[in-house]
């Protein structure tokens, strides 16, 4: 059935409208988690405090809820199949260890935190620009595949060559690599990623590196540039050495493109398509792999229910609770410290008393202002101090971080004492309980989100390794 494009490109807007919609959200707890939320929504302030909480919070909640690889166990349901189990657990656990997949689910478990769902992508590799589903469409090709690379030295491309800059991703193996949930979009109109008839994949890539894999029809080379890589600006920055540096034209230019991998259950096909072509497709074949669902599994902790006008299919992030209160915890900070700057001793004397070198001495050496006037009689020097900061903001300031604390739960990641204002035992108890149960949530549903992950990469592994290559481990 051939793959309508302008129907899909059509599809692929209303996603990215969806995605959208949560752009904002992610891109202010981002700046929560950087210390750039005031700068970047409300005005730069060279006195401003900004509050490095949720740093702290996602610092400490990570490795709390996963510090470790875990140890893959496979059981075989019947005795006539326990020696399969257990070479079957050995090479999962070889697979995970090699792929270095601690480091990216914990990619995935920041991405949860402040801008969910976050996301694995599994997947195998057979030659840089095959089509792993054509290699199956006959027996006799897998095997000779097989047969091929036991009997025959090759000289291939490295995946560079290829146009594939992943280190993640080899010739001939099982991949799984995290993926931006910036780069995913999700079927509008469903809730539940398994029940999404398809995902697609945004990726940006350098024009060189599109014409150089051999994935791709010729039609690539009709896709003209559509994006540049952006860059700080750099104008107030002193250079030192050549002020023009080779290649530079002053400009940006456009040397990138945006490409779409959909995957779509319901033809089970994949296919690519270019943002600015849409005359072919650069890549399209039958869905490759045998295992249940997508190749892209979701980490999600804070599910939002659906409702008769919105499937909800974006969760919601732990930091979009506490963003009143991180708010105002800056600001009471600020106000404190700018207070404490502005609380010295005031002294007042008649202009032209002393010396402009004098008063500067005058208020380095000591934590005073001086301020000079006219109408003040001669010889004459007037002093005071500036009214204490009221202690309803200080009383304001604690109890903005109690709530803080009892919402995200991070005292009970630190300590395990009772913070100040909680009067009774019974009540610590609560919070703490509480605090326990919202950490022992999130292991629980990583724990599920593992099991999902490993389940997928043992259907990829008994699907595609050979026996030489389950030898070799």
């Amino acid at each position: 059935m051939p793959i309508d494009i302008p129907l899909w490109h059509h599809r692929i807007n209303k996603a990215l409208s969806l995605h959208g919609s949560k752009h904002d959200e992610w891109k202010k707890n981002i700046d929560f988690y950087t210390g750039d939320w005031f700068k970047n929504n409300i005005d730069y302030d060279p006195e401003r405090i900004e509050v490095s909480f949720v740093f702290s919070f996602v610092k400490t909640l990570i490795p709390a809820i996963y510090y470790k690889d875990p140890y893959i166990f496979s059981k075989a349901r019947s005795s006539l199949y326990q020696m399969f189990g257990e070479t079957m657990e050995e090479v999962i656990n070889h697979a995970w260890n090699d792929l270095k997949l601690r480091q990216e689910i914990k990619f995935s478990v920041l991405d949860s935190i402040l801008s969910p769902p976050g996301w694995i992508k599994l997947g195998y590799i057979a030659d840089f620009g095959e089509d792993v589903a054509k290699l199956k469409e006959s027996k006799e090709g897998f095997i000779g595949k097989i047969i091929e690379r036991l009997t025959e030295v090759r000289k291939d491309k490295t995946a560079f060559e290829s146009g594939i800059l992943s280190d993640e991703i080899r010739e001939e193996s099982v991949f799984a690599q995290y993926i931006s949930s910036w780069r995913i979009l999700m079927a509008p109109g469903y809730h539940r990623v398994k029940n999404m008839p398809y995902l697609i994949e945004v990726e940006d890539i350098a024009i060189e590196d599109l014409v150089k894999n051999k994935m791709y029809k010729s039609v690539k080379n009709s896709v003209s540039p559509t994006r540049s890589v952006s860059i700080p600006d750099s104008s107030n920055l002193t250079v030192v050495g050549p002020q023009k540096l080779l290649g530079s034209s002053g400009a940006d230019k456009a040397d990138m493109t945006r490409l779409y991998h959909v995957w779509d259950r319901r033809g089970g096909v994949r296919f690519t398509l270019a943002e600015n072509l849409a005359t072919d497709t650069l890549f399209d074949g039958k869905w490759p792999y045998s295992a249940d669902g997508f190749p892209y599994k979701p980490l999600i902790f804070n599910d939002v229910p659906q409702t008769d006008k919105d499937a909800s299919p974006y969760p919601v992030s732990d930091i979009k609770s506490m963003t009143p209160q991180l708010v105002e915890l800056s600001q009471v900070r600020t106000q404190m410290v700018k207070h404490r700057k502005r609380s010295g001793t005031v002294v007042i004397v008649r202009k032209g008393q002393f010396t402009d070198d004098e008063i500067s001495n005058f208020e380095q050496a000591e934590d005073l202002s001086v301020i000079q006037v006219t109408n003040l009689a001669p010889d004459t020097i007037q002093n005071f101090n500036p009214p204490a900061l009221p202690q309803d903001v200080y009383k304001i300031n604690d109890i903005i971080l109690q709530d803080l604390m009892r919402e995200s739960g991070l005292l009970q990641l630190l300590t395990s004492s009772p913070q100040r204002g909680i009067e009774t035992l019974g009540e610590a108890r609560i919070i703490q309980q509480g605090s326990e149960l919202r950490t022992s949530d999130k292991v629980a549903i990583i724990e599920d989100f593992t099991i999902e992950v490993s389940r997928y990469l043992a259907s990829l592994l008994w699907e595609f390794y050979d026996r030489r290559k389950v030898s070799e481990i």
